[in-house]
């Protein structure tokens, strides 16, 4: 998503809100299967961080959960204030990333954030 920021600003989101969802598209989760799914917001900064060894300074909204046999659906309710880290780079855009990981189901997962934002426009430093 890339906001239409006016000339000499840059985008701070302030506060995300919402749901994040995930589910078997068919199928079910059986016993000794599982599967990790996650959701967040980050900037285009490049990945990594130059302050902390296995940090990254571009994301700063992250939720994962896990889907298996006791809990094959996941509904998450969030509320992030970000503020302080919400800063986006010069391009104006911010990216929101899905994931599956160690999925051992065999089943494909639907996951689905819905938020809204709240953001405002700043004077670039410099």
């Amino acid at each position: 998503m890339t906001f239409n920021a006016p000339a000499g600003t840059r985008v701070r989101v302030l506060r995300i809100y919402g749901d994040f969802i995930g589910f078997p598209q068919s199928g079910a989760v059986t016993a000794a299967t599982s599967c990790e799914i996650g959701w967040g917001l980050k900037s285009t900064a490049p990945d990594g961080s130059t302050r902390v060894s296995t940090g990254y300074d571009n994301s700063f909204a992250w939720l994962q959960n896990v889907l298996g046999a006791n809990s094959p659906e996941c509904r998450a309710s969030f509320d992030f204030d970000v503020s302080i880290g919400g800063l986006l780079e010069a391009d104006h855009t911010l990216i929101s990333q899905t994931f599956v990981a160690l999925n051992t189901t065999g089943l494909t997962i639907h996951m689905e954030p819905t938020f809204t934002m709240i953001y405002q426009f700043e004077p670039s430093a410099g």
